[in-house]
């Protein structure tokens, strides 16, 4: 990941005119100024059966191949992180996903019998629904088994295809499908119990759906910035989550700076609220291009977007602060200025 040198504390800085001056390459002051005065792309929620856990990355690079930015819920909210923070209430992990899902433009279905309707999770269920209820739009795609099965080389095909599939050369296609006809064959109770269990709760609330940003090296701590959120009764979209850096780097190529900028742009742009973490007593002169990159545009956008700033032991994370963590002088020193045995 490429890193920008900052001739001043960042927290010095207050206008763009400023970080640009500070900023010691040229090179990547014309990268961010450039990708900023790009139009947005549109953004894709990913709705899958749980089941289907594995695949999430080849959902990801299917979307941005076709020129969309992703939100996959797993990518987004990760299973255990959610699931523990909320007590096990899976309501409050749908509450969460519905929230993404609203923020995007269009819904993608990944389900293998797309019309088998006892083979459809109430998860993915209750997603149409709210889509239906609340976008009143079209804008759905559902790719069925071929696709799923076609998107790994280590899986023989079945079926029209004899032969292993190359992902990367592979044409992509998806049905056209009604989803409103699918619900509405749908068994009356299943559907009520979603609507009264869950849907209903969304009409008095959504949840607010904030942008973290982080710089690079610090994308190990997501969990705990992803806990404290749902523990404020938010949803954080971490981009480093949604977008790893072996699948943009098979879908981009060497546009991969420029690309990955214009999601996070695209992200930036739905969104209302910014958080900005960096470690404690941070006094680092370099940030990684992408934390930069989301400061420059918080600063050309302050008078419509509300922005915190954090650092990583408000997350309770344990390295700092917890002196009992670290193994070796060296780093209690680091972290907490003083020698614990």
């Amino acid at each position: 990941m490429l890193e920008v040198k900052i001739n001043d504390s960042l927290s010095n800085i207050t206008t763009i005119k400023e970080l640009y001056d500070s900023i010691d390459s040229e090179e990547v002051v014309q990268l961010i100024q450039s990708v900023l005065n790009m139009p947005s792309k549109k953004l894709v929620y990913t709705s899958f059966d749980g089941d289907y856990l594995d695949y999430i990355n080849h959902m990801t690079y299917i979307t941005l191949k076709a020129g969309f930015t992703p939100i996959n819920p797993e990518c987004a909210l990760g299973y255990y992180v959610s699931t523990y923070t909320h007590m096990g209430k899976k309501v409050d992990t749908m509450q969460d996903c519905i929230a993404l899902e609203l923020l995007c433009d269009e819904l993608w279905l990944f389900l293998e019998n797309p019309t088998v309707l006892n083979a459809l999770s109430e998860g993915v269920v209750a997603e149409m629904i709210a889509w239906i209820d609340n976008k009143q739009t079209q804008d759905m795609r559902v790719y069925n088994s071929e696709l799923i099965k076609a998107f790994t080389t280590l899986t023989k095909l079945t079926g029209k295809l004899n032969k292993k599939q190359d992902i990367i050369s592979s044409k992509f296609n998806f049905l056209e499908l009604n989803i409103q006809d699918i619900l509405k064959k749908m068994d009356g109770q299943f559907v009520n119990d979603i609507n009264t269990r869950l849907l209903d709760k969304i009409k008095t609330g959504k949840r607010e759906v904030i942008y973290a940003s982080t710089n690079f090296y610090d994308i190990k701590y997501s969990d705990w910035l992803r806990a404290y959120c749902y523990r404020t009764n938010k949803v954080a979209i971490v981009p480093s989550q949604l977008l790893n850096s072996f699948v943009l780097n098979i879908a981009y190529g060497n546009l991969i700076i420029q690309s990955y900028l214009l999601d996070r742009l695209s992200l930036l742009r739905k969104v209302n609220t910014i958080y900005f973490i960096t470690k404690p007593g941070n006094k680092s002169e370099t940030y990684s291009i992408d934390y930069i990159f989301d400061y420059a545009f918080w600063l050309l956008n302050k008078e419509v977007y509300s922005v915190q700033f954090f650092t990583w032991d408000q997350m309770d994370v344990p390295k700092f602060v917890n002196k009992d963590w670290a193994l070796t002088q060296k780093e209690r020193m680091e972290w907490f200025g003083e020698c614990v045995k």
